[in-house]
């Protein structure tokens, strides 16, 4: 028995010494290749920087296609998307600006702009509403996604005009005049 491993270990030396088999490098490497190819496939790669949010899914489990199963977000740059009318969405372009408020952050107003106004129109109810993207210039860190905005955006700036309160104008019958 110990000259049969002895015989056994001095084979397996002599084979060490001659260098390995070709064949069995190349069937090595294609291995190899094959098992990183499955595993960059099971990777997923998001199109941003961002954090993850939650995870829908643990392994096993059935998913669903209507679910997501990661949500992600870009907490550098957040937007606000709000719906406009028809009647105003022809003021509405691209690097306008506008502030925005926050219902849960009262004191808070941050300063945005107008980033994506959607070309098509989404019926809801008889009216038609425009999509309009409204990205925030500056960071706050007590903004949540979800929170309920409120978004002015500023489409004309008329320069030496007087401004009065509603209030102050008065009618008569001879016309309009400011108390």
């Amino acid at each position: 028995v110990a000259e049969a491993k002895l015989a056994d270990e001095l084979e397996q030396l002599q084979e060490l010494l001659n260098g390995p088999d070709p064949d069995e490098v190349s069937a090595a490497e294609a291995k190899v290749m094959a098992v990183q190819a499955t595993l960059d496939s099971l990777r997923v790669v998001t199109p941003f920087d961002g954090q993850v949010l939650a995870v829908n899914y643990l392994p096993g489990d059935a998913t669903e296609q209507s679910k997501a199963a990661v949500k992600l977000a870009n907490m550098e740059q957040l937007s606000v998307e709000v719906s406009v009318d028809e009647t105003e969405v022809s003021g509405i372009r691209a690097g306008q600006s506008a502030s925005v408020t926050f219902d849960a952050l009262p004191n808070a107003e941050v300063e945005a702009e107008v980033t994506h106004v959607a070309p098509y129109g989404e019926t809801l109810q008889g009216l038609v509403r425009y999509p309009i993207t409204v990205t925030l210039r500056s960071d706050n860190p007590e903004l949540l996604l979800g929170m309920t905005a409120n978004v002015q955006i500023l489409t004309e700036v008329l320069k030496d005009a007087l401004a009065v309160p509603i209030d102050a104008v008065q009618y008569d019958d001879e016309g309009e005049f400011v108390m």
